[in-house]
């Protein structure tokens, strides 16, 4: 009888457990979000899985609560659907720090409607590192004009994809869904 009690109360206890833990595909997220990782955490979150035997995606598994930045959609100023262009409002512009060097090197995660659809690696415009075709990058475009402050851009680019929708996600139905999403925020350059 008392074996019985404590299954019960093992059993009460998992899942109460489980009920407080949401995934990510059940948060609630707003819109278009960029989650900017330093290749560092993503790699300590991996060695993590790998050490325990358990398979890594990095479209699945990333803790988004270790990203070093989050921008939202609303941080926004202009996408630029043919040229990939992104332009986002800089959050250091009125901050005696300068922009942490995160924002140009690293890996951005893109989350649309709570699911990551996209990771790039971001770059310095300027960088002579070779990249594969078929990686999705996100260059920081550095600005001719040094006073202009205010705004960071961004050039996303795939050597291996055929259209801006496919640099957007792999799925054309996500990347159609993404540009009626920010046509509908008064975002979309088409």
């Amino acid at each position: 009888m008392r074996w019985l009690s404590y299954c019960w109360m093992l059993i009460v206890l998992v899942g109460c457990t489980q009920a407080n833990q949401t995934s990510l595909t059940t948060r609630q997220f707003a819109g278009y979000e960029l989650y900017f990782f330093e290749n560092k955490v993503l790699n300590q979150q991996e060695d993590a899985r790998i050490t325990t035997n358990q398979a890594w995606n990095l479209l699945r598994d990333p803790d988004l609560s270790q990203a070093s930045y989050v921008i939202s959609d609303t941080a926004i100023v202009e996408y630029n659907w043919p040229q990939q262009t992104l332009i986002v409002q800089n959050p250091w512009a009125d901050d005696t720090q300068t922009m942490p060097f995160f924002m140009s090197e690293g890996t951005t995660l893109v989350v649309f409607n709570g699911q990551i659809i996209q990771a790039y690696q971001r770059e310095l415009s300027i960088t002579s590192k070779y990249i594969a075709p078929e990686t999705a990058v996100m260059y920081h475009e550095l600005q001719a004009s040094a006073g202009d402050t205010t705004q960071l851009h961004y050039h996303l680019m795939q050597a291996s994809a055929s259209t801006p929708d496919a640099i957007v996600s792999s799925d054309p139905a996500i990347a159609e869904a993404v540009k009626n999403h920010l046509r509908q925020l008064g975002k979309l350059v088409e």
